[in-house]
Order: C-alpha cells, then sequence, then structure tokens
C-alpha cells in the first residue's frame, strides 16, 4: 500500500517494514500516516522466516521490527529501527503535520509518555513465557499482571484527567504518546483484557474514540481481523 500526501513534495521514499500484532510496528504506522508522509509498507511474516533472511538482517541485525528504510535523493538508503528511533527520525526530517507539540511542557510529556508505553510488554512477556508455551496462568502470574495493569492505567487516566482533552493524552491533538500507547492497549484487549468503565472511565473513553480514527482502522492488525474476537487470556482482570 503507498499514501499520497497532499501537503508533502520529496523525491525521497520511506518504507516500512512490519508483521501483523506488533505494537512497535503499529506506533510506526500510526504516525506515519498521521503526518501524511508519502510511504510504503511491507507486512513481514515471522513465522514463515521473513525476519530472518540475510537481505533482512542486513538492515536490523536483530531480526526484529519495524524497520524504517529510507532512499534519499542521492540514492542512498538508510535503515533505522527501533520505534522510537524510528518516530522521532520522522520528526526531525519531516517538519509537517508534528506529532510532538511545540508547548514545552507538553513536549516533553509526548516524550516521557511515549517511551513509557513500552512499560505495558511485561504484561507481554507473561503472556510469552505462560500461554504461548502451553502453560496456563498461575496465581503469581495473575497477581503480576494486576500490578502492572493497575499501575500503569492508573497513571494514564491521571494524565487524561489532566489534559485539556479527553481525547488525547498531553495535548488538544494526537502526539507521538498516543500513537505509542494505543497498539498496547490495543494488544492487551485481545488478550481479554477489558479496560474498567469504573476504575478507568476516561482510559475506556480515550481508546474507545482512537479505535474509530482513519489511521488507527488503516492499519489495524489484518490477523485480528481475519480471526475476530479476543482471547481470555486476562479476562481474569
Amino acid at each position: 500500500k503507498k499514501y499520497k500526501s497532499h501537503h508533502i513534495t520529496t523525491t525521497m521514499s520511506l518504507k516500512l517494514y512490519w508483521i501483523s500484532g506488533s505494537p512497535y510496528a503499529y506506533t510506526c504506522l500510526i504516525s506515519l500516516k498521521e503526518k501524511g508522509l508519502d510511504f510504503e509498507d511491507e507486512l513481514l511474516s515471522a513465522s514463515e522466516g521473513n525476519l530472518k533472511t540475510p537481505e533482512y538482517l542486513q538492515k536490523n541485525f536483530r531480526g526484529k521490527v519495524p524497520v524504517l528504510s529510507h532512499t534519499l535523493d542521492n540514492g542512498e538508503t538508510i535503515h533505522l529501527y527501533e520505534s522510537q528511533a524510528i518516530l522521532s527520525y520522522l520528526e526531525l526530517t519531516f517538519k509537517e503535520n508534528p506529532l510532538i507539540p511545540d508547548n514545552n511542557v507538553q513536549r516533553a510529556q509526548a516524550l516521557v509518555t511515549a517511551n513509557e508505553t513500552s512499560y505495558l510488554s511485561a504484561i507481554s512477556d507473561v503472556i510469552k513465557r505462560t500461554i504461548f508455551k502451553g502453560k496456563e496462568l498461575t496465581d503469581e502470574d495473575k497477581a503480576e499482571v494486576t500490578n502492572i495493569v493497575d499501575k500503569e492505567f492508573d497513571h494514564y487516566e491521571n494524565l487524561l484527567n489532566a489534559n485539556v482533552s479527553d481525547n488525547f493524552l498531553v495535548s488538544d491533538s494526537l502526539t507521538i504518546a498516543d500513537a505509542s500507547l494505543f497498539p498496547w492497549l490495543a494488544l492487551l484487549v485481545r488478550f481479554g483484557l477489558s479496560i474498567s468503565g469504573d476504575k478507568h472511565p476516561k482510559l475506556l473513553n480515550y481508546y474507545n474514540n482512537l479505535n474509530e480514527r482513519e489511521s488507527i482502522q488503516a492499519y489495524y492488525p489484518p490477523h485480528w481481523k481475519a480471526n475476530p474476537g479476543n482471547k481470555d487470556w486476562l479476562a481474569f482482570y
């Protein structure tokens, strides 16, 4: 797929490599779409070994997604990996439709929040070491997940309470903080977690509103669409 921008004139080429369901790749796709940039994307398959080919490992020796390839006017192609590095590069390189606020307070909060969303990956780690290996979640696992969710969701609820808009985390428009958080929320919901309207009403409203956004739906994980219905792994919460 290739999206054309009516705002940016450039002969430089951008291409993002991703896999379905990766929060890190999803974050970059949302950001590219929100910035209105010309870009191509290539959907890879980890199970088919796409991330371990010599060609791909030349782009990212770790064999992970996302990777952003940027071909410059002189024909040189650079490859970036690590989602937050990609977001920063896009903001520094392409000034149109900024996703980092001009206001220093909001800018600081957006940068911090975008980075700290990865603390939610600890929940995914629990699922990987148990469910993905055919094991059941123990009471200790459930307690660990509950503690993480309570702590992180309370934090985001507080940010929404303090912000001028209920629809975004740190300003009155979408920033890299929102692009970074939504994919993790979507993954946890896919795993069976319910965002409580009693405990975290603003976060629930925030999630539901963003879920309808064009940039969110454009790259909603294809295998989730093909197999609708959430798991019940985190239904205990």
